[in-house]
Formats: C-alpha cells, structure tokens, sequence
C-alpha cells in the first residue's frame, strides 16, 4: 500500500477532509425543515417490535435501563429512513448482475453513497430486526412472521448488499488493506490477489449509482456500523436462516469482516504503549501516538466487544470455515482494543461535563493524562464538542447496555481497578447528569433544554474548549447526547431522569428525517430512547449466553413542577421551545432551522402563553 498520511488529507473547498466524517455540511449540517411525509404514514403501519411504555429494568448488559414510548416507534423510523435516502440500484459484479440498495448522503463533500451512511443504515436495518426478535410480542419473534418483518430483512439484506459491491469495487493497493479476507470462493487466510477474493472494508466514497469509487481509504466509523448491523441481521434471522439462502454466506463475510477490522483498523503501540492496541483514523490514515490523528467518537468498544463474541460463536461453524479456535484465539486481542479504548477516553474526557473532544492526538503513554487537540479534519474543529464528538456519548450507551456487567472473570477486559479503573459507568456518569441538568421546562414547554451545554466555567480544565452551537435543535448533537439518559446514573435521583429522558423523547420525536447525517440520529435516536436497544442486547448475548445480572429501584415519586411528567393527552405546547438565535460562528455553516411541526408546536406555545397573560390581566383587570 502507499504510504499513508500522519493526518487526513485536507479536502477541496475546506469542506469535509476526513473520510467517514460527519458529512453533513462538513459534519454542520442542520434539519431541513421540508421533511419527509412518510413518517407520518409509516406511523399507522404495524411495527416490527412492541413498543413498551416508559420503563426502568434491567439490562442483559448489566446496566440499569430507562426507556420512553414518547419518542415514538423505532420501526416507524427505519421505514421512513429506508423511504427517504436509499433507492435501488442495479450493479454488476463479473458479469452477474444485482440489484442493490443505497443510502444516498448530502452536505460538505459527502454527496453520493459514502460508508457512514450505508454503515448507519445497516446499522438501523440490524437493530430493528434484533428488537423484534427479543420480543415476544413481535411478528419477529415468533419465528418471523409477518408482513414488516419480512420488509425489514429483505431491505437490511439489500443494504448489505449495496456494501459488498462497494467492497468488491475496493480491490487495489489504495485500500490499505494488504490481505483481502472477503469473497465467497476465498480462502480462510485470505489473499492479496483479487482473483478470489476482495477487501471487507470499502472505500469512503462512491458514485449515487454505485459503478465507481469517488475516494479511497476506509473508515472506521462505517465499517464498525456496518459490521454490527450485519451481526444483528444474522442474530435475528438465525432461528429462521432456512429460509435465507444468503445466511452462510452473509456470516462467512461478516466474520471475515471482524477480522479484516482488526488487522487493518487497529495499530499495536509500541514502547510504553507496548502491549496495547487502538483504532486508527481509518486504513490509510492515523495511528497510534503523539504525532498521529485520532477520532474518539470513532472508538466503538461495544461493536467491538459484539465483534469479539461473534468470532468467537461462529468461527467454528460450518458457513464461515475459519481454522478450529481462530475465532476464539481474538477473545483476548479485542479485550485489549477495548481497555486501550477506555484509556484513550479517559485521557480525553472532560471530568467536569463528561465531554470529549472531535479530534484527539494520544499523549506518549496511552493512559496517564496528556494528550493534545493538535489535528482535526471534516471541517470541525479540534478542541470542539460537535458533530463528531457528540456520537461518541452513544457508542459508550451501547457498550453500558450491552456490557456492563462484563468483567474479567466472566472473560472481559479489565477496566476495574486492576486494570483501566474506567469504563462505560464512569464515562456515562459524568455526562447523564450535564445532560439531565440541561433540562429547563417551564409549564407551556416540558421538553425545553438550556441553550448552554457547558458553561465556560466548567470547560475551564477541559481539553474541550467549545460546544456546536444550538445542540439542542441539531439531532446529530442531541440525538446521540440523549442515549446518556437511559442508563442509569448514580447521581441522578431515578424521576429527574425519568423526567429528561421523557422530554428528550418529545423533542426528538419532533424532527423528521430528510439527510443521512441527522436523519440516521432521528433513527438511531429512537431506537435507543424507546428501548431497541436494550431488547436487541438479549439476542447479542445469546452468543455467549450470559444473564441479566442487575435490578433497578422502583421509581421514586414524580417531582412537582417545575419538572412535570408528559401526559398521554396532547397539549398545544407539547415538546416546544423557542428557536435559538443563530450564533455567529468563524466559519461560514448552515442556518440553523426548526422542523415544520417544532415550529408549529413553539407558535402554539408562545400563542397559549400570551392568551393566558391576557387573560390574567383581563382578571386583575375586573
């Protein structure tokens, strides 16, 4: 392979430079407020999983979740996703021809089909269809049955599709990947030639018809998307795979995927850092040290613990024909990824607000405090909390829901004392509370949060040194900000959670999806808030089959006002605010736009308000 740049090459325009970047205006895109209908529409349609009311349990993780039925249906949401940016496209492979589906991406330099957006929507596509077969209640649970359910698995299956003929198209030394480890027809070892075989990780960027590559290199954050949304569709449809002539085949790739991530994703540190192992900036680019980039809301130790355990059942089995215990030998080489993950993170979170920065260098000794925003990328900045650093918060959710309880005994990394003395819990803890804290109701607006994420104050000891602006009205910042809610967090008393967590659901159930970079977070949003995620965790365990191991305290009594409980009757003022006033930024970037019906419901609310002062100084009056 070429050599590789230390940082990511600057991209034309100054927009987006970072393959796998946020993309949506150079990762500052905003809602467009002429969203989609099909929303609405898909609402009335059955929906994959039984969407269960507001809840506090356990998680098979070992977490405590909290869940809202405020946020609405996560079914409902993919439909609309799948509606509104993918499409069909018809492609050819030496000479066989198929059709494929394609999430289509806008903004910066992202226009086309790039790998975050398929990753998302596979992603999107594995996570419904692990809820519903985690419930009973479900068409998909019982056997997978049902009209949606059978929609979900051929939509997911053609979006896998759409990634493996971007894979195919990425053979070449300008994939960074030395061994190509894909194909039906190679070999358990894989191969550099392309005659059998072909890259499990695309390029970053391809043509909106799919015949051609438009930028070379992989990035993590789509792969890590794509390979679990590809774990989670084979999960959910593995009581039934008779019926799929493709499962074999989809595993074999997915497991061949698993470790082309960790041979060409990851870097082993070398010195102090011996011993340790990180995700880079991509294939070609990054590394592991002072003078290479990184991206901490790339680091996705949950995808990768699921990666490990996937390995780890199925490198056995027939379909994927791996060598006897391969699978099992990568147990303890991703448990290393994952405590050098939380090291990184340590190193970088702000111990104040529980904010991470968008870029990152590691200081010498992965570890011990130092560290520096030295390099950037996508048109953010380095030492902002933005677009790129906000999805971090849902990456550590998804490890907290599905993980916690893992421990080194139960064969897990270390991150207790003995080891990292940080994790999901300790990451999350500082966050849920700035989050919940962040929440201003007032009676005419419920679901109102404070413009103000952070206060200069507290960002003072923090290598966050600014927030995107308006977070609370761009879902890609508080979309993924809001999945902090449901774990539970030791020092939150449970109804002020409860209470955030209900009015989180409001405000994302306001926006509509209409962009793959904010659209993917209304989804993705959803299912976390509503408790898909949780229901998919118990079909993620059942690969090593490990039981829920905590309980959660009853609710405590709700608070009075000023922090009341959404009722099931709709009122004028339901999940409204007032629009934020555009902050003057230093580089030009969208405008900021309220969704249509957040409008409406923020005029229906300043409306009742002022009839209400009316009619108060009509009474005094009299």
């Amino acid at each position: 392979p070429p050599a590789a740049p230390a940082a990511p090459p600057a991209a034309p325009g100054g927009a987006e430079g970072t393959p796998g970047g946020s993309g949506e205006g150079g990762g500052e895109g905003e809602e467009d407020e002429n969203g989609s209908a099909n929303g609405t529409e898909a609402e009335e349609e059955d929906d994959i999983i039984d969407v269960n009311a507001s809840a506090s349990r356990p998680s098979p993780g070992g977490a405590c979740s909290l869940s809202t039925a405020a946020v609405g249906s996560g079914g409902a949401r993919r439909r609309e996703f799948v509606a509104t940016l993918t499409s069909l496209q018809e492609v050819a492979y030496k000479g066989v021809p198929e059709s494929v589906r394609v999430v289509h991406s806008s903004g910066g330099v992202a226009h086309g089909v790039v790998s975050e957006g398929q990753g998302y929507g596979l992603l999107i596509g594995g996570l419904a269809l692990a809820a519903g077969a985690s419930s009973a209640a479900s068409p998909g649970g019982e056997g997978g049955e049902g009209e949606e359910w059978r929609r979900a698995v051929q939509e997911t299956y053609e979006l896998f599709l759409g990634w493996r003929h971007m894979c195919r198209l990425s053979a070449g030394q300008a994939s960074c990947q030395s061994v190509y480890y894909c194909g039906a027809e190679c070999p358990a070892e894989g191969s550099a030639s392309d005659e059998q075989c072909h890259p499990c990780l695309p390029h970053w960027k391809f043509a909106d018809d799919l015949q051609s590559f438009l930028a070379t290199g992989a990035a993590p954050d789509g792969d890590v998307d794509a390979i679990l949304g590809m774990i989670l569709m084979l999960l959910a449809t593995e009581q039934t795979k008779a019926s799929y002539a493709w499962w074999d085949e989809v595993a074999k790739f997915t497991y061949q995927s698993c470790k082309q991530f960790y041979e060409s994703n990851t870097v082993a540190g070398t010195g102090v850092n011996e011993g340790k192992r990180l995700l880079k900036l991509g294939t070609c680019w990054g590394g592991f040290g002072p003078d290479q980039c990184n991206n901490p809301s790339y680091h996705a130790p949950g995808a990768m613990r699921a990666m490990r355990d996937f390995m780890a059942a199925y490198g056995n089995s027939a379909a994927v024909g791996a060598p006897k215990g391969e699978g099992e030998s990568f147990v303890a080489l991703w448990n290393v990824v994952v405590e050098s993950t939380y090291l990184m993170l340590k190193d970088n979170q702000c111990e104040a607000t529980g904010l991470t920065t968008n870029w990152w260098s590691t200081g010498t000794q992965l570890g011990a405090g130092s560290g520096s925003t030295s390099c950037s990328g996508s048109n953010t900045g380095a030492a902002e909390f933005g677009a790129e650093a906000s999805r971090g918060v849902w990456r550590i959710a998804l490890d907290a829901l599905w993980y916690a309880a893992e421990n080194v005994s139960s064969g897990g990394p270390d991150l207790g004392p003995s080891g990292t003395a940080f994790g999901p819990g300790e990451y999350l803890d500082r966050v849920t509370a700035q989050v919940a804290h962040r929440h201003k109701p007032t009676s005419i607006c419920p679901a109102c949060w404070d413009t103000e994420l952070a206060s200069p104050t507290e960002l003072a000891e923090c290598h966050v040194d600014h927030i995107h602006s308006s977070w609370e009205w761009n879902v890609f910042m508080c979309g993924p900000i809001f999945a902090s809610l449901v774990r539970r967090a030791a020092s939150l008393d449970l109804a002020t959670q409860q209470v955030a967590l209900e009015a989180a659901g409001d405000t994302i159930k306001s926006f509509q999806v209409s962009d793959y970079y904010s659209g993917s977070w209304i989804v993705i949003s959803t299912m976390t808030l509503s408790g898909d995620l949780e229901r998919a965790a118990r079909l993620v365990h059942s690969m090593r089959g490990v039981p829920p191991t905590s309980r959660c305290d009853a609710p405590s009594p709700p608070p009075p006002f000023p922090l009341p409980l959404p009722t099931p009757a709709p009122t004028p003022a339901q999940a409204s605010t007032p629009a934020p006033a555009p902050a003057p930024t230093p580089v030009p970037e969208p405008p900021v736009s309220l969704d249509g019906a957040v409008r409406a419901r923020r005029d229906a609310g300043v409306a009742a308000a002022s009839l209400a002062f009316a009619m108060s100084i009509v009474y005094i009056t009299a």
